[in-house]
């Protein structure tokens, strides 16, 4: 499975990254570190992936 974590704290995503490891899961893991930089990576065809994102994070723009 790809995951695709939309975090902009290090200490997150380093949590995130030994977790799985842990786990020894078979996951890769893309780490973006704002909603922008997501919106950008997916949009360039980014294959089906299972998406976490924090939901205090800057640059996602809400309507």
């Amino acid at each position: 499975m790809h995951i695709l974590l939309i975090e902009d704290n290090r200490i997150e995503i380093m949590k995130m990254k030994r977790a799985i490891s842990f786990l020894k899961l078979k996951h890769t893991i893309v780490s973006k570190t704002d909603g922008e930089a997501a919106l950008r990576y997916l949009k360039k065809g980014a294959r089906k992936r299972q998406t976490m994102y924090d939901l205090s994070i800057k640059n996602i723009l809400c309507h």
